[in-house]
């Protein structure tokens, strides 16, 4: 997200970045389309975090350590904000899932991260003249925004909140 926003910024002072956008819009698509398929919870669509095995079981390579948590709760707090007590579970509610692994979480700052990742690589797109692909990034901004204004605003807080499976506000 970050190199997607330097490249925008550059665009909006007057440089010409298309070399830099064909280079890398692939790989930014790609990356969008594993968390749109891997990091969706049902039934809502929104985004959730979790944390996946290693892909080679036993491997210790530079992006997958045991150490880090990998497949377990722990990886999926490193997977967002590392260590935050926002994501400590509640005693009544089973916050991790072993056989998913994912948290039993809808995040608002992960889904509007996505959103707004789709709306900057649905520009890029307009930009490389990809019309197939703005439309399916533009449509899937705008099921993350509707569901985020739906199903993530509470009235009680008065903020966009985390939301639990059930449909309760996580107020953490």
């Amino acid at each position: 997200q970050l190199t997607l926003r330097l490249c925008l910024q550059w665009i909006a002072k007057g440089h010409d970045v298309t070399w830099v956008l064909q280079l890398l819009y692939r790989d930014f698509l790609d990356w969008n389309n594993w968390l749109w398929e891997y990091r969706r919870l049902q039934p809502f669509g929104l985004i959730g975090v979790g944390s996946d095995d290693c892909i080679a079981p036993g491997a210790v390579t530079r992006w997958c350590k045991p150490s880090w948590g990998m497949g377990g709760w722990q990886g999926a707090r490193f997977e967002s904000l590392d260590n935050s007590p926002m994501y400590d579970a509640l005693p009544d509610y089973p916050l991790w899932n072993d056989t998913t692994n994912r948290m039993n979480l809808y995040d608002v700052g992960q889904s509007a991260a996505m959103a707004a990742e789709c709306n900057a690589l649905a520009t890029i797109a307009d930009m490389l003249h990809l019309p197939a692909d703005a439309a399916m990034l533009r449509a899937r901004e705008s099921a993350l925004g509707t569901e985020i204004q739906t199903r993530m605003w509470s009235d009680e807080l008065h903020v966009f909140s985390n939301v639990l499976l059930n449909g309760s506000a996580y107020a953490r």
